[in-house]
Protein backbone atom coordinates (compact mmCIF):
# COMPACT_ATOMS: atom_id res chain seq x y z
CA UNK A 1 0.00 0.00 0.00
CA UNK A 2 1.42 3.74 -0.73
CA UNK A 3 1.76 5.82 2.11
CA UNK A 4 -0.08 8.85 2.17
CA UNK A 5 1.41 12.31 3.70
CA UNK A 6 -0.58 15.16 4.66
CA UNK A 7 0.22 18.72 2.34
CA UNK A 8 0.71 20.28 6.15
CA UNK A 9 0.09 20.18 9.71
CA UNK A 10 -2.44 22.98 11.30
CA UNK A 11 -2.32 22.73 15.02
CA UNK A 12 -5.32 24.87 16.11
CA UNK A 13 -6.10 26.49 19.23
CA UNK A 14 -8.90 29.00 20.15
CA UNK A 15 -7.67 32.49 22.38
CA UNK A 16 -10.81 33.71 22.56
CA UNK A 17 -13.07 34.33 25.95
CA UNK A 18 -16.92 34.94 26.17
CA UNK A 19 -17.25 35.40 30.09
CA UNK A 20 -18.08 38.25 32.14
CA UNK A 21 -16.00 36.23 35.15
CA UNK A 22 -12.92 34.30 35.12
CA UNK A 23 -12.67 31.54 37.34
CA UNK A 24 -9.39 29.16 38.24
CA UNK A 25 -9.54 26.23 40.66
CA UNK A 26 -5.70 24.80 41.70
CA UNK A 27 -6.17 21.00 43.25
CA UNK A 28 -3.13 18.91 44.22
CA UNK A 29 -3.81 15.45 43.77
CA UNK A 30 -2.86 11.90 43.29
CA UNK A 31 -2.50 10.13 40.19
CA UNK A 32 -2.88 5.99 40.06
CA UNK A 33 0.69 6.09 39.92
CA UNK A 34 1.05 7.68 43.37
CA UNK A 35 2.85 10.80 42.14
CA UNK A 36 1.28 13.98 43.20
CA UNK A 37 0.00 15.79 40.42
CA UNK A 38 -1.63 19.60 39.96
CA UNK A 39 -5.31 19.44 38.12
CA UNK A 40 -7.09 22.79 37.27
CA UNK A 41 -10.29 23.46 36.79
CA UNK A 42 -12.24 26.10 35.51
CA UNK A 43 -13.40 28.87 32.38
CA UNK A 44 -9.77 29.01 31.47
CA UNK A 45 -9.69 26.48 28.76
CA UNK A 46 -8.87 28.59 25.90
CA UNK A 47 -5.68 29.80 27.99
CA UNK A 48 -4.62 26.53 28.51
CA UNK A 49 -4.82 25.49 25.07
CA UNK A 50 -3.03 28.55 23.19
CA UNK A 51 -0.16 28.32 26.30
CA UNK A 52 0.14 24.58 25.06
CA UNK A 53 0.29 25.58 22.27
CA UNK A 54 2.67 28.30 22.68
CA UNK A 55 5.02 26.04 24.94
CA UNK A 56 4.81 23.55 21.74
CA UNK A 57 5.75 26.43 19.47
CA UNK A 58 8.47 27.97 21.39
CA UNK A 59 10.62 24.16 22.13
CA UNK A 60 11.90 24.69 18.58
CA UNK A 61 10.98 21.12 18.44
CA UNK A 62 7.85 21.40 15.58
CA UNK A 63 8.58 21.40 11.62
CA UNK A 64 9.54 23.87 10.05
CA UNK A 65 7.96 23.71 6.82
CA UNK A 66 4.26 22.08 6.16
CA UNK A 67 3.38 23.46 9.52
CA UNK A 68 0.99 25.79 10.99
CA UNK A 69 0.10 26.92 14.30
CA UNK A 70 -3.10 29.09 14.47
CA UNK A 71 -5.13 31.20 16.90
CA UNK A 72 -8.46 31.55 16.59
CA UNK A 73 -11.35 33.69 17.57
CA UNK A 74 -14.79 33.32 18.32
CA UNK A 75 -14.84 29.60 19.10
CA UNK A 76 -17.61 30.80 22.60
CA UNK A 77 -19.46 32.28 20.16
CA UNK A 78 -19.68 32.17 15.90
CA UNK A 79 -16.39 30.34 15.45
CA UNK A 80 -15.31 33.19 12.78
CA UNK A 81 -11.90 32.27 13.48
CA UNK A 82 -11.94 28.47 12.82
CA UNK A 83 -14.32 28.84 10.04
CA UNK A 84 -11.24 31.25 8.31
CA UNK A 85 -8.53 28.70 8.75
CA UNK A 86 -11.13 26.13 7.72
CA UNK A 87 -11.26 27.94 4.22
CA UNK A 88 -7.75 27.56 4.04
CA UNK A 89 -7.42 23.77 4.27
CA UNK A 90 -7.20 21.39 1.73
CA UNK A 91 -8.32 17.47 2.20
CA UNK A 92 -4.54 16.24 2.36
CA UNK A 93 -4.21 18.77 5.44
CA UNK A 94 -4.26 17.48 9.00
CA UNK A 95 -5.82 19.38 11.89
CA UNK A 96 -5.28 19.13 15.23
CA UNK A 97 -8.10 21.39 17.90
CA UNK A 98 -6.60 22.03 20.64
CA UNK A 99 -9.36 22.58 23.83
CA UNK A 100 -9.60 21.36 27.06
CA UNK A 101 -12.48 19.69 28.29
CA UNK A 102 -13.55 17.99 31.55
CA UNK A 103 -12.79 14.87 30.18
CA UNK A 104 -11.32 12.25 33.38
CA UNK A 105 -8.57 10.68 31.91
CA UNK A 106 -4.64 9.62 33.63
CA UNK A 107 -3.28 10.44 30.05
CA UNK A 108 -1.58 13.80 28.81
CA UNK A 109 -3.78 14.11 25.94
CA UNK A 110 -7.04 12.53 24.48
CA UNK A 111 -8.76 12.06 20.68
CA UNK A 112 -12.04 12.75 21.02
CA UNK A 113 -13.35 12.87 17.56
CA UNK A 114 -11.31 11.64 14.40
CA UNK A 115 -13.60 11.08 11.58
CA UNK A 116 -10.78 9.63 9.20
CA UNK A 117 -10.70 6.04 9.67
CA UNK A 118 -6.85 5.39 8.06
CA UNK A 119 -5.82 8.28 10.70
CA UNK A 120 -8.44 6.83 13.56
CA UNK A 121 -6.49 3.50 12.86
CA UNK A 122 -2.61 5.05 13.12
CA UNK A 123 -4.26 7.45 16.47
Amino acid sequence: KKAVYAKSVVVSAHGDTNWTQHSLEVRDVVNKKGEKETEYYGHMDNFGGVYGAMQAYFSGRLPKTNFRLEITYAEETTMEGARNVAETLTPADVVIVIDVTGTRTDKDITIEKCPNPRLRKFI
